[in-house]
């Protein structure tokens, strides 16, 4: 009998979970479980976003990449931003599609021909580029990405060291132009997505030139924002 009290008096001893306590752990796990949904429902589908940052941008020519020469060449940084939208199939593979404006170029040592000191020169070129790329995640938010990229040329200038302003050449850039780009990426929960990608272009930028090889080649740091 006294141990059939003393076990009924431990039970009264057991604190008692209130009304209002009950409440708030209710409240507690149904926004908890709302939030699982929603972020499980958050690995797929659409979503879109912003982003800005820099390209570090020169050129490949024959010169420098058979030859093993000095062409005289030397890289230029532009600024590069615009808007993102992808599509999430599954939890390892999504695609994406980037409309950018973007700004290259390239700068030229100044050199004498035939005789004439020519000043070193400057090219300042802007691109509407639409890369379309296919993307993979490797380990959580880590993403490798490679595509292909359109671009087009929107204006064309050359600036001469020790001129005032600059002229238009566009006439004498190619217009059109398709590079291969491959990146990697993180994605915190966030939604902040750090991008790093390098591109190198399928064409000669400029028209005519002693190298008939002058591709754009593009390393690109953004930073941006998913909404979704």
């Amino acid at each position: 009998m006294m141990k059939r009290f003393i076990y009924k008096q431990k039970i009264k001893n057991v604190p008692q979970i209130s009304n209002r306590a009950k409440r708030v752990l209710l409240t507690v796990s149904i926004v908890l479980t709302t939030l699982s949904v929603f972020a499980r429902e958050e690995e797929y589908g659409f979503s879109w976003g912003v982003k800005c940052g820099m390209n570090y941008n020169s050129i490949l020519t024959e010169s420098k990449i058979i030859d093993n020469e000095k062409d005289g060449s030397s890289a230029k940084w532009g600024y590069v931003g615009g808007a993102f939208a992808d599509y999430r199939f599954t939890r390892c593979f999504f695609l994406s599609c980037d409309v950018l404006y973007s700004c290259k170029g390239f700068g030229i040592n100044a050199f004498n021909t035939m005789g004439v000191d020519v000043p070193a020169q400057t090219y300042k070129l802007s691109y509407l580029d639409i890369p379309i790329l296919a993307n993979f995640y490797v380990y959580k938010g880590l993403v490798l990405k490679v595509g292909l990229q359109p671009s087009s040329l929107l204006w064309a200038k050359l600036k001469l060291d020790g001129v005032n302003g600059s002229k238009s050449i566009k006439d004498q850039v190619t217009h059109f132009d398709c590079s291969v780009p491959l990146g990697i990426a993180y994605n915190l929960n966030c939604g902040i997505v750090l991008d790093v990608r390098y591109s190198l272009n399928t064409r000669g930028v400029l028209k005519k030139w002693d190298n008939v090889w002058n591709n754009h080649s593009t390393v690109s740091i953004a930073l941006g924002y998913r909404f979704k």
